[in-house]
């Protein structure tokens, strides 16, 4: 099937969730490009010129809670909700993003720094998209989701092994971050050990 047809015809059934899906993608590019010439304003990047600022704790748990909230929501809306593999794929989703959204910002020694309202806002409506589209697609646009026959499909084994790889790297790359510093100390620092010895950021590569 083309393109351009499948995209029609996914428009006409669900509209909302093409659009945002769509929209994504456009902006994922756009961002890509840009930032291959700016550099946005996080972490030591952070410089004045981009408006407002508050805490960065508080921003963080606002700007990443629609990822589980708005994937729930989206998630249990659906009469496949407490199917056997979505609700496997809901708690893997939920371990991730529960623990990034509401655990991952009060670990940090960072809680007296700013950062700018206009990345909240940016990510806020990224998390949205993205929990509300991921939670639609396993619930209503996967139907070989809803046969228990899908556990012992190889790309649901290989994907949960991915997934677990993924997760344990981001749980050992965060700890190298987190213990970076001693109580008290500031100034930059590179971290060292794990997955840090091939990634520069192996806590997103997770």
């Amino acid at each position: 099937m083309p393109i351009t047809e499948a995209f029609t015809e996914s428009l006409q059934a669900y509209p909302i969730y093409t659009w945002t899906v769509l929209g994504v993608v456009v902006l994922g590019i756009v961002s890509f490009v840009l930032l291959s010439f700016i550099s946005a304003p996080y972490g030591r990047h952070l410089r004045p010129g981009w408006g407002p600022t508050v805490n960065a704790t508080i921003l963080w748990v606002i700007m990443e809670a629609p990822s589980p909230v708005s994937f729930a929501i989206v998630y249990f809306m659906s009469d496949n909700a407490f199917k056997p593999v979505p609700l496997v794929l809901l708690g893997m989703y939920m371990l991730h993003y529960v623990y990034r959204s509401f655990i991952y910002p009060f670990r940090t020694r960072g809680g007296h720094k700013q950062k700018p309202v206009v990345t909240g806002v940016l990510a806020f409506a990224f998390n949205t998209a993205n929990g509300s589209t991921n939670a639609f697609a396993i619930t209503v646009l996967a139907p070989h989701l809803l046969s228990t026959d899908w556990f012992t499909d190889p790309r649901f084994i290989i994907g949960v092994l991915v997934f677990t790889a993924g997760y344990l790297i981001n749980q050992q790359s965060d700890a190298i971050l987190l213990n970076l510093r001693e109580p008290g100390e500031s100034g930059y620092k590179i971290p060292q050990g794990g997955f840090y010895r091939w990634l520069s950021s192996p806590n997103y590569f997770g």
